[in-house]
C-alpha cells in the first residue's frame, strides 16, 4: 500500500502525458516479473566485470529518468514540455514498450534478465521482432526511454537515455560474442541478414 502511494505521488508531480508514459513501463515490469519464473538452468556467466558496469548504468538510469526533484543544471531543460513533443514521446514509449514485451514473449525461456548468461540447450531465436534486430527487448527498452525524456525535457532524463545506451551497447557486444561462440554457424548469418537494435539502420 505504501508503495502505491509513492507512485501515485510521483505520478501528480508529473505531468499528464509523462504519467501515461510511465503507465507503459509498469506494463512491461508486470509482464517482466510475471515470466520471470521458469527459465533455463543457466550454464555459462561470462564477463562479470563488464557486466556490473553494463547493470550500473542500467540501474542507474530510472534515478536520473524518474527523479522529480533535481534542482540547476540536471533540471535544465533541453526540450520544451509541449503537447506535441509530449504526444510523440508517449506514442513512442508506448509502441517501443510493447515491441519490447513482443521480444520477451518471443524469447521465452531463452531470457538471461540482468545478468548475461547462458543457458541449458540455449536456442538461437531468430523469429518475431528477432527477424529483424538482434537486441529487440534493447531496443524496446531505449525507445521508451527515449520517448519518457521527450515527456520531461530536463537534462537528466536525456543523462538516463544516454546511460541506458551505453550499458546497452556493452551488454550486446558481450552477447554477439557470446553468441558466435555457441553458434558459430548459425549467429554469423543471422548477423548478416539482421540489424543490431534499429530496424533497418543499424
Amino acid at each position: 500500500m505504501f508503495g502505491v502511494l509513492i507512485l501515485l505521488y510521483y505520478l501528480y508531480m508529473y505531468s499528464l502525458l509523462t504519467s501515461l508514459s510511465i503507465f507503459a513501463w509498469l506494463m512491461m515490469f508486470a509482464v517482466w516479473s510475471y515470466f520471470s519464473f521458469g527459465n533455463k538452468k543457466t550454464t555459462s556467466l561470462p564477463n562479470p566485470i563488464a557486466q556490473i558496469i553494463a547493470n550500473a548504468l542500467l540501474f542507474g538510469s530510472p534515478i536520473f529518468l524518474f527523479y522529480p526533484f533535481f534542482k540547476g543544471t540536471l533540471a535544465a531543460q533541453i526540450t520544451p514540455v509541449s503537447t506535441g513533443l509530449g504526444i510523440i514521446g508517449v506514442l513512442l514509449s508506448i509502441a517501443a514498450v510493447a515491441f519490447a514485451i513482443w521480444a520477451r514473449l518471443t524469447l521465452g525461456k531463452n531470457w538471461s534478465g540482468a545478468v548475461i548468461t547462458l543457458k541449458k540447450d540455449h536456442q538461437l531465436i531468430t523469429s518475431g521482432p528477432y527477424k529483424y534486430v538482434r537486441h529487440p527487448i534493447y531496443t524496446g527498452y531505449f525507445l521508451a526511454t527515449l520517448g519518457t525524456a521527450l515527456t520531461i525535457g530536463t537534462f537528466a532524463s536525456y543523462i538516463a537515455t544516454i546511460m541506458i545506451f551505453i550499458g546497452f551497447l556493452i551488454r550486446m557486444n558481450k552477447e554477439e560474442k557470446l553468441m558466435t561462440t555457441h553458434f558459430p554457424s548459425e549467429y554469423p548469418t543471422y548477423k548478416q541478414r539482421s540489424k543490431k537494435i534499429i530496424p533497418f539502420i543499424w
